[in-house]
This record gives structure tokens, C-alpha cells and sequence, in this order.
């Protein structure tokens, strides 16, 4: 086990990078090998899979307080023997920053090679996609793109802010729900656009039936994945954090139905530029020309949304001769997100079920989160009776 995780950290680089930071900004630095203890086991009783599920959920804070971006490691691994009769558990806790949700077909590719020995060194993509990012800030593409960015701000600027007026000082806050599989769109567990599309709409209603106002400015992600000008490379056998965000206007009439915001939903994140990169960089590495400077000074979305369209359920074929997903959700707190936006709605589905977490910021009330919530269930739940047809795929 042990050294099939060290010949993973090996072929993969972006697991062995540390992130420093100085007076004159960040820094990375690749580590030559992984010197830090980062897997270790643990022998279970022969337990169901309730009791299964609530030792590893009792251990994954500790894993989590493991990863450092300093020091290392950003990966740490613990394996769990069930005995000779039951399969044996991996827990894997890994820094978003080298990792997003595709990241884990070729880490569980590379992983089942190890275990056969047979793991070769993969392409560093992510350090291509980094290098490439800087090249993008003063590209004629990215140029091009501001007018779209700016027009799309401020737009949203016609629209509230959420309110911050929870009591000072109070920690992050994480509201749960989850919607059985008979009641979850077909939809929403399908891969590409068509899971985005669907969830974006019922967000965007939900976000607009809570605030009480018509419309929805949020932002969301790109992966990375979809082919356009300003990323020709190939990051499919690459682990690292290609996602990027970007804002969007939705709109939302007053009293829309899910079904009917979804083909304007659809029709926006259709118009995107170039998968919404360039917005990260015009905000964050392009020169402040007066036109740049013009977009940075307007408000950015207070809601932040991520679908995952099957969770790690739909990656289960994936298995190889030692190593498969388990189509299970672990529930935490992912609040690395709140230094950008207020309030991150993540959604994905496992076993046909929607899991649903409101993760906020202290600042923001938690019976308002616990409000959100409800009106984003009511949404999904929605979605599964709308009509399916072109305009809503």
C-alpha cells in the first residue's frame, strides 16, 4: 500500500509541489519525492455499512488537518483492512489546489498501475496550464473578451448583494439536505452541459425566489475540459486544480417556474467565451490597462455554484484489478471558497440521490442559509417534473 501511494506521488508531480509564499507574493517549488508520513492503516471490526461510513467520517477531519501546502503533503491516504472476507477501504484527502473532480480518472488510472507496478511518469499539465495562463493575460483573446465580462458585471450589478449581517465573528456554517433518487431530474446525474444547465436553473430559481427578486447573478465553474482557443492542451492525464470561475447573469422572471428559466439558462452559459478562462485572467493577471480596471471595480457574484453531475457514484467503473470508487459522500466543511463569494451551493448526485451543501460564512445568517437551502431543494425537486425536450437538455 505504502508504496504504491509513493510511486502515485512520484509519477504525478503537481502532488509534490509546495506552495510558498513571501513578502513579494507566492511561489511554487516541486519537491523532489514526498518525504512526509502521508499514508498509514488502520484494522476495523467487522462492521455494516452505517457503522463503515461513521468511522470514516470521525477520522477524515484528521486526514484533512494532515495537508499542508507549505510543508507537505497534499495528498494523504488512509487505508482500512475490514478483514480477509471484506474489501479494504482508501481514504483519500487532497488540497484543492492540485486537484478537481476530473483529476480523479487519472489518479485512480495511476493509482491501480502503481499497484501492478506498472505506473509510468505522467505529462505535467498543470504546470503547462499555469505557464499558459500568464501567456493569456496580454493575448488578443482575452482582449477580446472583456466587453463580454464587463457587460455581464454589470448587469449583476442591478442585483442585491446577499446580506451580511450575521453576528460578528461567527464561524463558517454548513447547511445539508439531500433529495431521494425518485424524486432527482435524470438530468442532473448527465455529464457535460446537460447536468449544468440543469442545476445552474434550478439555483438560479431558488437564489431568486429566497431574495425575493427577479434574476440571479452568481458565478460558477469551468474545468477546463471543453475545447477553445486559449487551452489547446490535454489535461486528461494530469491531476491539478484547472477549474476556474466565472460570473453570469441569469434571468429569471418573477414567478419562473425551473422549466421555464432553463433554455435561458442554457442560451447564457452557451455564450460564455473561450469556457469562461479568460475572466480569472482578465480579473487577476492581466496588466491594469483603464479597461481592466473598469472590470475589477465591479461587484463580483455572492453565490458561488459547483455541480457535480454522478459524484464519485457515476466514476465506479473506473475500477481496476485493485482499485474502484465507492459511491459515497463524506460531509465537510469545503470553505476554501469563502474568501471569494459569501455563499457556495455544491451539489452532486450518488446512488441517484442529490446531496445538497449551503456552505457560508459566518457573516451571512445561518436561518437565512437554512432558508436558502429549503427553497433549493423545492427547485430540484421541481426540475424532476419539468418537461424534457431541445431546449432543455
Amino acid at each position: 500500500m505504502r508504496a504504491a501511494f509513493e510511486r502515485l506521488v512520484e509519477v504525478q508531480e503537481p502532488l509534490r509541489y509546495r506552495f510558498r509564499h513571501n513578502s513579494l507574493g507566492w511561489r511554487i517549488e516541486c519537491a523532489e519525492r514526498e518525504t512526509t508520513r502521508f499514508v498509514d492503516a488502520r484494522r476495523l471490526p467487522p462492521v455494516g455499512e452505517d457503522e463503515l461510513h461513521a468511522y470514516l467520517e470521525a477520522d477524515l477531519g484528521e486526514l484533512l488537518a494532515d495537508v499542508d501546502l507549505g510543508r507537505g503533503p497534499l495528498l494523504r491516504a488512509r487505508f482500512y483492512d475490514r478483514g480477509a472476507d471484506l474489501p479494504g477501504v482508501i481514504v483519500l484527502a487532497i488540497h484543492h489546489f492540485v486537484y478537481d473532480s476530473t483529476s480523479f480518472v487519472p489518479l485512480t488510472e495511476d493509482l491501480n498501475a502503481a499497484f501492478a507496478g506498472q505506473a509510468v511518469p505522467r505529462p505535467a499539465g498543470w504546470r503547462a496550464w499555469t505557464r499558459l495562463l500568464r501567456a493569456m493575460a496580454t493575448s488578443d483573446e482575452v482582449a477580446g473578451d472583456l466587453p463580454y465580462w464587463e457587460g455581464v458585471l454589470t448587469a449583476g450589478a442591478a442585483t442585491s448583494p446577499v446580506a451580511e449581517n450575521g453576528p460578528g465573528g461567527a464561524p463558517a456554517g454548513l447547511v445539508h439536505r439531500s433529495v431521494a433518487a425518485d424524486r432527482v431530474a435524470a438530468r442532473l446525474a448527465e455529464s457535460g452541459p446537460t447536468g449544468q444547465h440543469a442545476a445552474l436553473a434550478a439555483a438560479a430559481v431558488a437564489w431568486s425566489r429566497w431574495r425575493g427578486e427577479p434574476d440571479a447573478f452568481l458565478s460558477t465553474v469551468g474545468i477546463g475540459t471543453a475545447p477553445n482557443a486559449l487551452w489547446p492542451g490535454d489535461r486528461t492525464a494530469s491531476v491539478g486544480w484547472f477549474t476556474h470561475l466565472f460570473p453570469a447573469h441569469v434571468r429569471v422572471p418573477a414567478g419562473a417556474a425551473v422549466a421555464d428559466a432553463l433554455p435561458g439558462v442554457a442560451a447564457t452559459l452557451r455564450s460564455v467565451p473561450h469556457d469562461g478562462i479568460g475572466y480569472g485572467v482578465l480579473r487577476h493577471l492581466s496588466p491594469e490597462t483603464p479597461a481592466v480596471a473598469r472590470v475589477r471595480a465591479l461587484r463580483e457574484p455572492s453565490l458561488l455554484v459547483e455541480h457535480v453531475p454522478s459524484g464519485n457514484d457515476g466514476l465506479t467503473r473506473l475500477g481496476g484489478a485493485h482499485v474502484r470508487p465507492r459511491p459515497m459522500s463524506l460531509v465537510t466543511l469545503p470553505d476554501s471558497m469563502l474568501t471569494q463569494v459569501p455563499v457556495v451551493v455544491e451539489s452532486h448526485v450518488v446512488g441517484g440521490a442529490l446531496h445538497l451543501g449551503v456552505v457560508h460564512r459566518g457573516s451571512v445568517a445561518a436561518a437565512d442559509m437554512e432558508s436558502l437551502a429549503d427553497h433549493l431543494v423545492e427547485a430540484y425537486v421541481e426540475l424532476a417534473a419539468a418537461p424534457a425536450g431541445p431546449d432543455h437538455a
